[in-house]
């Protein structure tokens, strides 16, 4: 079988026994608390149905409220003030 793949216009990847492989970008939007990150991440979405925004406070916060041994762990290291090991922060 060839490695040949096809990139179509739109960033699809199409080989040759024809599995298609969709190009997925990752957008980080940074700001200080109250700078207008989720306002416009909330506009970005409404303009362009096929993204989607994740908020890294609001995944904690749930995790928060599952109760779970690591959503314990991330309540207290927030209590303290700490930063939350990316092994957490990366919510599967």
């Amino acid at each position: 079988m060839s490695n040949v793949q096809l990139v179509t216009a739109d960033g699809f990847k199409v080989s040759a026994t024809g599995a298609v492989q969709i190009k997925q970008q990752v957008v980080f939007v940074l700001g200080g608390p109250g700078s207008g990150k989720g306002t416009q991440c909330e506009r970005l979405t409404k303009e362009f149905s096929d993204i989607a925004h994740f908020s890294a406070g609001d995944l904690l916060r749930e995790h928060v409220k599952s109760g779970t041994p690591d959503g314990n762990m991330v309540a207290e290291m927030i209590r303290n003030g700490q930063i939350v090991p990316a092994e957490v922060s990366y919510l599967s």
